[in-house]
Parts: C-alpha cells; structure tokens; sequence
C-alpha cells in the first residue's frame, strides 16, 4: 500500500500498530495514537496531476494547476521550475520512484 499524497510505503499493520506513510513522522507524532486510529499519510503537497509521454513527465500543482517540474525519462533527471518548493520536489521525487517508475 502507498500513500495517497507523495507515494510513499505505508508502515504498520492497523492491528499492532497504527498504518502510517513512512514520511508521516515529519508532522505527526504517531507514538501517542491507538492501532486502528491509522491510516496516517503525510502532509506534504500533493501532486495535483501528471501527464506522461514517451520521453518525459509533467507535474502540475493541485493548488492552481501551474507546472512544478519535467522529468526527463532518458536522463532520469528532474528539472524544478521556481515556484516548486524543496517540500514540493522532496514529494516529487518519493512519487516518482514509488509510482511513476514502477
């Protein structure tokens, strides 16, 4: 299972421990929450959309649908535009490699 907003492995099981996305501990502290209270994804921004050729990937922000950064497949790197924020690329590159290359 993966976490609806960057991707990334959900850890805990629900019954023993409370499902959470591994980045989720940034903002959340999971110590204090019951098993089943889960699941607890991370907070950081979502990728609003993607689009997809051959060579490239576009990501688009989910908040005004402006476009934060190219993915060239070939290279297998990434080129942000400005107004991506380190939070936003750090969220793009777990989507990347838990979504989008599998």
């Amino acid at each position: 299972m993966s976490c609806k907003n960057c991707g990334g492995s959900m850890i805990g099981d629900g019954v023993n421990s409370v499902m959470h996305c591994e980045y989720a501990g940034d903002n959340v502290d999971i110590s204090y929450m019951a098993p089943d209270e889960g699941p607890v994804h991370c907070s950081k921004d979502v990728v609003g959309f993607v689009t997809k050729s051959n060579t490239v990937v576009n990501v688009f922000s989910e908040e005004d649908g402006s476009q934060l950064g190219t993915l060239n497949k070939e290279r297998g790197d990434w080129y942000f535009y400005g107004r991506c924020t380190d939070d936003q690329q750090t969220n793009i590159n777990n989507y990347t490699k838990n979504v989008l290359v599998k």
